[in-house]
């Protein structure tokens, strides 16, 4: 019985749920002829209105009304005497929404087809009218009737989601039943006040507040190019000038107001922990195109979305070059259909190409401004080359990330789009869209001021990160076809958009940085396997009767502890150096980034006169200022380390048979010794730096990227030529040895001039391969190839004079003991010493490269030379740590090169330096250097001695370091 009693409870309590009551699920007569336009559809209204007389004359005879909800404005009301009272709020309002200016110019047909566009800023409802105002047009009030058609288009395509996922609810003032609907994407557009410093606003900024009483809808005239509507120019409804400051006189007023008409367009910050406001606005999002306005089919707003998502007007390329008729491409459509989209994923690079939307169109536009006039600041049509106009957010947004609400209706934290920009984590979400004007260069006479693009191209690539998300990688603003007459005001803006393959995903750092350090380790991996395979073929192919084995782990053992340890010990008073430079010159931007951020109050620097003259210095004069001292700075630290590196490479010492000499005599000598090579080292060291500053030069050449692999081949050869000059000119290898490092340094960083960063990683290759040839024949062979070289010409010169008779009789058997010598020569262990001289300034410039590159991220500004060589910032990243995760594998290669060396020229090179390591523990002075004269094996060349006696050390490399 107590289960049948429950039963009939549970029956009679669902049939209560159940059962429809009338007035909250009935027909609601209130709601009828409304549409609903939830957050960011386009509306797109046609009005067949072709067969209206010409006599019937709009604003005169009948009115379109389009009402929007949410709504609230006043209505200004009076009594029956025409006595003015007290404003009356209306919700909704029942007044209409202003139509375009375009649309109720008196020179606009309207005896045509004609169309609207309403974009929602949110969701919203609308109703169309169309009011009779004179009792004469009665009459033709059936001529109205079914005139209209409505579609609805929203975002799909950036962020596809199925009716299965991302949902949410309905804003309630509209919706009762709090019905869930699709959470759309789209591509928000970042516009900063920092953008507007630099180009002058757009004329499209939009709307806000009380501008939006009547619903928060953007409208516009829809026409094509053939059916053109009046010439004339936007007013903005916006104050461009006081756009980021508080309309209002308090925050409490834009709180209130904000949430009166649910404004996303503010700068509202909410402090959670005393639940106050503030007011800041420094970012906002648009939900369209920023500067590109008066075009067709769009009028003053184009959503990038439905541009780029439009299948029947978006198409392919047109045959060219790159693009020939065969292409497979043109076997799919532009926008293809959603199950067919094919990504490419950071381990697809056997299918390469992607399966995704392609769009080119091309709008007519016509230029807002008055071209006559000239600006104080430059207008976006003027901007400079590389200046941003705004950015896109690489990744799609949903609602909540767009108005800065968590639900859809108003709360106390509502911080509108500027809320999202502020909880970005990295700069790398926003994609700036950077102007290209070098089509400008070829304008005879100039082309800055007063001078137009007719062409102006938005180039999106994007990156198909799976088959339903897309994400920006790169936009840029390309303007082309200028011309310098004023009174013509049309452009066209070609859009292009379009998915990046494998390789440009690689070039562009579209793939996440565990997938590139992936990639370093396989390249890495490959010059072991190389460097392995060529032992292996040496080993195979070796003149010695009792071949060594292979001595990987002996090698790395004698050879890397010294290496490092003398790297990071000379680094040490480098760094201090630099990051004494940084906090002088740029410390503001760590300590007082927010109070300070362009550092004029950052310690005494910023008023210090630039000239006797000058009473204090000029803050517009900071940055360039800055570059100079930065420039001195580092110059001094250069020959400071020079001249203390140069007393230390060449100490003063004695030897026992010295102290028989008289005592002024010897320190006379020695003295004057000395001097000179230090004098010789700091000079050589000074001529090499201006070289290499010729070098650099050299790199920042345009086309220099595009023959990267010819200029390392040639600096290779060049360095061996160098290299035979600065021996000859200092006369000691132990001092050559920095010389040659500081190019073999030089020669790194140039490659970062590679026109991508493909042809960066392409060029280490073949950097690589030629070091193989250079360490193994061209280094080993050189003296040997100059010797010959020297005997050639010595007999060449003999045999002239013989023919003219003035031959030396007594040098006639000089040859065959030269010879002899020659062949005592190889046997020696100059070439050894020399061949793993070469090697260990190899090694210091591979650690010294990422250093180097760190510096020149800190100073960007100041060098500029990843801004010459076309390196955003964010990427320098990847070239660092390029840098870094190649140097494991560089070092295990050269041990393989190392005991191929033994291989091919019999060198016990591990035993050399075996006793190097022994001679360098058994030191009678701790500073190598300072030991007596007489620990100098005189069995070596005299330019190999004082190399020879600091025993490849790790006071050797970090004497080299500094």
């Amino acid at each position: 019985d107590v289960r049948k009693n429950l039963d009939s409870h549970f029956h009679s309590d669902s049939w209560v749920c159940h059962r429809e009551i009338v007035r909250q699920e009935g027909r609601r007569r209130d709601q009828e002829g409304w549409f609903e336009s939830p957050y960011m559809s386009r509306v797109h209204l046609a009005f067949n209105w072709s067969h209206i007389p010409d006599y019937l004359t709009f604003d005169e005879h009948y009115k379109l009304a389009i009402y929007v909800r949410p709504s609230r404005c006043n209505k200004l009301e009076c009594t029956s005497t025409g006595r003015r009272i007290s404003e009356v709020e209306n919700i909704p309002c029942l007044q209409p929404l202003g139509l375009p200016s375009w649309f109720i110019d008196s020179n606009t047909m309207r005896n045509n087809i004609l169309n609207l566009t309403l974009l929602s800023l949110d969701d919203a409802r609308f109703r169309v009218e169309v009011h009779i105002i004179n009792g004469l047009a009665l009459p033709y009030a059936e001529y109205f009737k079914e005139t209209m058609t409505i579609f609805i288009d929203y975002p799909q395509r950036a962020k596809y989601l199925d009716n299965q996922s991302g949902k949410r609810i309905m804003s309630p003032l509209l919706n009762h039943e709090e019905k869930s609907i699709n959470m759309v994407h789209m591509f928000g557009i970042r516009y900063d006040q920092g953008h507007s410093t630099l180009i002058r606003p757009p004329m499209n900024l939009p709307p806000r507040w009380k501008s939006f009483e009547r619903g928060r809808m953007l409208i516009g005239l829809n026409t094509t190019l053939r059916k053109r509507p009046p010439k004339m120019k936007y007013a903005p409804k916006s104050d461009a000038d006081n756009f980021w400051n508080n309309p209002y006189s308090s925050v409490d007023d834009a709180k209130q107001h904000t949430d009166t008409y649910l404004e996303t367009f503010h700068g509202l910050i909410y402090d959670m922990s005393d639940g106050s406001h503030a007011y800041d606005l420094e970012s906002l999002i648009l939900p369209y195109l920023p500067y590109f306005s008066n075009c067709r089919e769009f009028d003053s707003y184009i959503p990038l979305w439905a541009v780029v998502e439009s299948a029947t007007e978006c198409n392919l390329p047109g045959v060219t070059k790159d693009f020939p008729s065969s292409w497979w491409r043109r076997n799919i459509p532009s926008i293809p259909h959603q199950d067919d989209v094919i990504a490419v994923g950071p381990f697809d690079f056997m299918r390469f190409y992607p399966v995704a939307d392609w769009c080119e169109r091309k709008i007519r536009c016509n230029y807002d401004e008055n071209l006559s006039d000239i600006d104080m600041a430059p207008r976006w049509f003027e901007g400079d080359t590389g200046v941003a106009l705004f950015s896109i957010i690489r990744d799609p947004i949903n609602y909540n990330e767009y108005t800065g609400r968590d639900r859809s209706i108003i709360g106390k934290a509502d911080g509108g789009g500027q809320k999202y920009v502020k909880a970005a984590n990295s700069i790398e979400q926003f994609v700036p869209a950077t102007i290209d004007r070098s089509a400008a260069l070829s304008i005879e006479g100039g082309c800055t001021i007063l001078c137009f693009p007719r062409k102006v191209t938005l180039d999106i690539a994007y990156y198909q990160m799976d088959h339903k998300t897309k994400r920006i990688v790169q936009t840029n603003v390309i303007y082309d076809e200028f011309d310098k007459d004023f009174t013509s005001d049309d452009y066209e803006l070609h859009v292009k958009f379009y998915p990046l393959n494998y390789q440009e995903l690689i070039i562009k750092f579209a793939f996440s940085r565990n997938l590139f350090l992936l990639l370093f380790a396989q390249i890495g991996t490959a010059t072991v396997v190389v460097a392995m395979v060529y032992w292996v073929v040496t080993r195979l192919t070796t003149n010695l009767e009792n071949p060594p084995p292979l001595r990987l782990y002996g090698f790395l053992s004698i050879i890397i502890p010294p290496a490092f340890l003398g790297f990071i010990l000379g680094l040490i008073p480098v760094s201090v150096a630099t990051a004494a430079v940084f906090w002088l010159l740029k410390g503001f931007s760590v300590f007082t980034l927010e109070t300070d951020p362009t550092g004029r109050n950052w310690l005494f620097l910023p008023s210090l006169s630039l000239q006797y003259s000058d009473a204090r210095g000029d803050p517009d004069d900071l940055f360039i200022s800055q570059q100079g001292r930065a420039g001195l700075s580092f110059v001094t630290i250069g020959i400071v380390s020079m001249y203390y590196t140069a007393k230390a490479f060449v100490p003063d010492r004695t030897s026992s048979a010295q102290h028989d000499m008289p005592r002024g005599y010897y320190d006379l000598g020695a003295r004057e010794v000395n001097s000179w090579k230090r004098s010789n080292l700091i000079y050589s060291s000074i001529l090499m730096g201006l070289f290499l500053v010729i070098i650099m030069e050299w790199s920042f050449w345009p086309s220099f990227g595009v023959y990267i692999w010819e200029a390392i081949i040639l600096m290779k050869i060049l360095s061996i030529i160098v290299g035979a000059i600065v021996d000859a000119q200092i006369g000691d290898n132990l001092l050559s040895a920095p010389v040659m490092t500081a190019m073999g340094l030089v020669q790194g960083i140039v490659t970062m001039s590679s026109k991508d960063f493909m042809d960066f990683l392409l060029s280490y290759i073949v950097g690589f391969g030629f070091l193989i040839l250079e360490r193994m024949y061209i280094g080993p062979l050189q003296s040997n190839a100059f010797n010959w070289l020297h005997r050639a010409v010595v007999k060449a010169i003999e045999r002239l004079k013989e023919v003219l008779g003035r031959a030396d009789k007594t040098r006639s058997s000089d040859g065959d003991g030269n010879q002899i010598s020659g062949e005592e020569a190889t046997e020696t262990l100059e070439p050894l010493i020399g061949s793993f001289a070469s090697y260990s300034c190899d090694t210091l410039s591979l650690l010294y490269t990422p250093f180097i590159m760190i510096v020149v991220v800190v100073f960007r500004d100041e060098a500029e030379i990843t801004k010459l060589y076309g390196i955003k910032e964010s990427d320098m990243e990847f070239y660092v740590l390029f840098a870094l995760a190649i140097i494991p594998f560089q070092f295990i290669a050269d041990m393989f090169l190392q005991n191929a060396l033994e291989l091919l020229h019999g060198w016990k090179i591990l035993e050399y330096l075996e006793f190097c390591n022994y001679r360098f523990q058994q030191r009678e002075s701790r500073w190598k250097p300072f030991e007596n004269a007489n620990t100098i094996d005189e069995c070596i060349d005299e330019s190999f001695r004082s190399l020879d006696q600091l025993c490849f050390s790790s006071q050797y490399y970090m004497l080299n370091t500094v």
